[in-house]
């Protein structure tokens, strides 16, 4: 419910934008709704979260990284090339 609401309210809201042309930026106006939603972000994040004790950095598991790649690969791969390439309607 909550996406679906997102969605709809994300389009009204970005069609209104778009309508009041706020600096004369056209449709590049939508993506300015991100910078002060950021910044209250950072603020909060620095007075709430706590800070990390933590000794040592840690570090990238190399395993963990071809894994994540190679199963966005095996997602991505057909979608992208799939009707291209003849393949069934899956893609």
């Amino acid at each position: 419910m909550t996406i679906g609401v997102g969605v709809v309210a994300g389009q009204v809201l970005g069609g209104e934008l778009f309508d009041v042309n706020l600096l004369g930026l056209g449709w590049r106006v939508v993506f300015l709704v991100n910078v002060p939603i950021g910044i209250v972000t950072l603020a909060l994040a620095q007075h709430l979260l706590p800070e990390s004790r933590a000794s040592v950095r840690p570090g990238l598991d190399p395993v963990d990284v071809i894994d994540v790649s190679g199963s966005l690969a095996l997602a991505l791969v057909p979608l992208v090339l799939g009707r291209t390439r003849g393949w069934g309607a899956w893609t």
